[in-house]
């Protein structure tokens, strides 16, 4: 408990006369206290839970796909934090949205948005043991999850080349030891092209300042289009569709005010928007256990 405990940054005592634990003390994730009191929604929740001296991307459907895979595997209350978290009322309807969903999008001829999951196991790591037949045969139905069997030898590649094959080699590998006993896996790929297409003669280099204030000479893509947009004195918000109109990015503009965007889009009307975008590239890596403590796991 105290070497765990304390690389946490909580403090460990002992009490030899009762012989009891005390562990006194908050993780330390580097951000500040977020309150949880009112249904914000699990995509809400994580983003108020990242960083604010870096930039960041995640995606809430990836997360939450992956511990939908754990929560399946899980009973009592174990089931209950998880899916608490997830904001997941049922997990049976949530299963029969995921396998819709990746129905859906593996039709769409318009995007592209490939959604892998797998369940990896060591045979080593774990010996005589195996993956429930019930659960394999309800992950597969609803998430189309690969079973897969690997060992010290093939762990890493394996595990690795899967990821970097359902990502386009966008992520060319999530992990680097094989010393693991079950992988539960999620990998997402997108891509489309915008339903208005900027104009390549109207991209030039402009400024861009970052969160630090540190500026940037940069390529700036331009545009003025009919969008819907909103905006009032904490935000401005654009919507700029992808071809086929059913999938959508969202420009927010909030300064450090962290909002749900699922409380403006009813607001959003059509508005003749004057557009410049800078191009960018990020890339983010994190493990979220603290985040996923502070959320009731």
């Amino acid at each position: 408990l105290r070497v765990t405990g304390e690389a946490f940054g909580l403090e460990v005592s002992w009490d030899a006369e009762t012989k009891t634990a005390y562990i006194d003390g908050t993780v330390d994730d580097g951000c500040e206290e977020v309150d949880f009191s009112e249904n914000t929604g699990f995509a809400f929740k994580m983003n108020s839970l990242m960083p604010k001296n870096e930039n960041y991307m995640f995606s809430p459907l990836s997360i939450k796909m992956a511990l939908a895979l754990a929560a399946n595997g899980a009973d009592g209350d174990t089931q209950k934090e998880i899916t608490k978290a997830l904001d997941i009322d049922d997990i049976e309807e949530f299963n029969a949205y995921a396998k819709q969903l990746i129905q859906n999008y593996s039709n769409n001829k318009n995007v592209e948005l490939a959604i892998a999951n797998s369940l990896w196991l060591n045979t080593q790591k774990a010996p005589d043991t195996e993956f429930n037949a019930d659960y394999c045969k309800k992950m597969l139905d609803n998430y189309n999850a690969a079973v897969e069997k690997v060992d010290y030898s093939d762990a890493v590649l394996r595990v690795n080349s899967w990821c970097s094959e359902n990502t386009k080699g966008k992520i060319p590998s999530i992990i680097e030891s094989p010393d693991f006993a079950a992988i539960l896996a999620n990998a997402i790929y997108f891509k489309g092209d915008w339903a208005e297409p900027f104009n390549k003669d109207a991209t030039y280099k402009q400024i861009f300042t970052d969160r630090n204030g540190k500026k940037t000479e940069t390529d700036f893509m331009h545009m003025e289009e009919t969008f819907e947009f909103f905006e009032d004195d904490d935000v401005k918000i654009l919507k700029m569709p992808y071809k086929g109109g059913n999938t959508s990015m969202y420009f927010i503009l909030s300064g450090d005010k962290r909002i749900d965007i699922n409380d403006y889009t009813d607001k959003m009307t059509y508005e003749d928007v004057v557009i410049s975008i800078p191009k960018f590239k990020t890339e983010y890596k994190s493990t979220l256990n603290s985040d996923l403590y502070a959320l009731g796991i």
